[in-house]
């Protein structure tokens, strides 16, 4: 699985990472949705998603179309709702090719377009991955959380070979994971919670989607 197929509920692709946890865990995928293929899928604000794409324009010169919509991590059919309003407005104009095909289309802003990215620069300077709708990405949280998950003593043996550990730590990592409630690791600095808080990771099946962003009320 790739960042350019896993995510939650109505949010854009790339915006989620994925970091995968143990190999072998197929039966443990991470929460799966098609990539949206129209704007109202995304569940975000079509004022949102334009000023990202009027800011990527701004920021890129002449991006193609197939450009934008990897730096939004959006599917060329989102973006080029934007971009069909963007010219119907006069916002932007096709000023290039760089080959057959819509997705090739080169864009640049007009004097009106070069005003609504100063007014978009003026909210917030971000440019990248449209952000995932705070929902979408509570649904995941859920279908993803800890309780779901469970350890086995060979997962756990596995992980924890190459640490050296007192056998009662060791022993009671297994049913403090299975509990699926929260967990203190405590100790001097240099004791090695760290190392085996990654090693907790290494035991858990499946994967794990982080968004790029979240969007929270707009």
């Amino acid at each position: 699985m790739t960042t350019d197929t896993a995510i939650g509920a109505r949010a854009s692709l790339a915006t989620t990472t994925v970091f995968p946890r143990r190999d072998g865990a197929d039966e443990e995928a991470a929460p799966f949705v098609p990539q949206p293929q129209t704007l109202d899928e995304t569940g975000l604000e079509f004022s949102m998603v334009l000023d990202l794409v009027v800011k990527t324009i701004y920021f890129a010169g002449r991006p193609a179309a197939r450009q934008i919509a990897a730096t939004l991590a959006l599917s060329f059919p989102v973006v080029d709702e934007v971009l069909a309003f963007l010219k119907r407005e006069q916002l932007a104009e096709v000023v290039g090719s760089g080959g057959v095909g819509e997705q090739l289309y080169q864009y640049s802003l007009s004097g009106k377009g070069l005003e609504k990215a100063e007014e978009a620069l003026s909210r917030n300077h971000y440019v990248g991955p449209a952000p995932v709708p705070f929902d979408a990405y509570l649904d995941v949280l859920a279908r993803q959380a800890i309780k779901a998950a469970r350890v086995t003593p060979e997962s756990v043996d596995t992980s924890l070979s190459h640490l050296v550990l007192d056998p009662q730590v060791a022993a009671a990592l297994g049913p403090a994971v299975n509990s699926g409630r929260s967990m203190l690791l405590y100790g001097g600095s240099g004791n090695g919670k760290s190392t085996i808080t990654n090693a907790i990771g290494k035991m858990l099946p499946g994967e794990v989607l982080i968004p790029y962003a979240v969007d929270l009320n707009g």
